[in-house]
């Protein structure tokens, strides 16, 4: 066999790691986004108690919006910073140990997993949270 043969067969195989790491990249991130909307889902009824007191007690639209907005921020970015810290120490390891090759941390996508996880988080925060905002406090209420 040749050289040119030889680095044929290892970029294959590298490419085809990288495949592999790039799906369970994907798969992780899928499945924290359906955890994600399902516990923001799930906190739905205690969203509409909580609406409906701060409305009784002089709460205003754009304070309530502001006040959920920066929830769904803090969650998804603590959530991004988890995975991003996790991703790369699996990264590190993987490299250190199978690859054999030199790590160096990626603070940028750390950042932009930050970043996207607080954007996700609002959208999936509102699209559940949003038809709790029209509901009238005293209906509310009166229905405990």
């Amino acid at each position: 066999m040749n050289l040119a043969d030889i680095l044929k067969r290892v970029q294959e195989a590298v490419d085809q790691v990288a495949l592999v790491v790039r799906f369970l990249a994907l798969f992780a991130i899928a499945a924290g986004v359906i955890i994600l909307c399902s516990s923001v889902a799930g906190t739905r009824y205690r969203r509409i108690r909580e609406v409906a007191i701060l409305k009784a007690l002089g709460g205003t639209r754009r304070r309530i919006v502001s006040i959920f907005s920066i929830e769904f921020t803090i969650l998804g970015a603590v959530a991004g910073l988890v995975g991003g810290v996790l991703a790369n120490v699996f990264t590190r390891l993987i490299s250190d140990k199978f690859l054999e090759s030199y790590f160096r941390f990626d603070g940028w996508s750390l950042l932009i997993a930050m970043g996207g996880t607080a954007v996700l988080a609002n959208i999936a925060g509102w699209l559940a949270s949003a038809r709790i905002l029209d509901q009238r406090p005293l209906e509310v209420l009166r229905g405990e």
